[in-house]
């Protein structure tokens, strides 16, 4: 089965509606159907949030760098942060989680991830990107829960006058 269009000469004002032409409709509404349910199944993404955060100024006493409101229900898929540079910074982790809530109160908030995205400053290289492992029981979201990206550790020094304090961070959703 696949989408066909409908010719305008079959659908003209006055011409009698026929049960081929209804056959049709049903086949094209049963192939977008199909399609959707294929896309859904097979983990299509679609990027609730994809860009560049900078982290000037930052420090832990106010350690959130992103919130966002769920506008519909969801399963996030897909969480990653790529550090751009790590120039002056020789030890340490920079650490990441993702957590969501009912609402914008700290101690509701419960972490999505298996374990947090952490980045050796040691031995992970400029431009380093990382993927987390989801906890599958917790990555659904409902409309209205509130998504927060935490950072829970710095290396010492880390927004030094070397450090960029740039980050990409992405959070996928199907």
């Amino acid at each position: 089965m696949s989408f066909l269009t409908i010719d305008p000469n079959t659908i003209k004002v006055g011409d009698p509606i026929t049960k081929d032409l209804l056959d049709l409709i049903k086949s094209n509404f049963d192939d977008h159907e199909l399609r959707i349910n294929s896309l859904a199944t097979s983990g299509g993404t679609v990027f609730i949030f994809n860009g560049d955060i900078s982290l000037v100024g930052f420090n832990l006493s106010n350690p959130v760098i992103f919130y966002y409101k769920a506008r519909q229900d969801f399963s996030i898929n897909d969480f990653r942060v790529q550090l751009f540079t790590k120039q002056g910074i020789a030890t340490g982790n920079l650490v990441f989680d993702l957590q969501k809530a009912s609402n914008t109160n700290d101690s509701n908030f419960s972490t999505v991830l298996s374990s947090s995205l952490s980045f050796n400053f040691a031995t992970d290289a400029d431009y380093s990107e990382k993927a987390a492992s989801l906890n599958p029981s917790l990555n659904d979201v409902v409309t209205g829960q509130v998504l927060r990206v935490k950072i829970t550790n710095i290396p010492t020094n880390a927004f030094g006058n070397n450090f960029s304090g740039n980050i990409l961070l992405s959070i996928g959703a199907q």
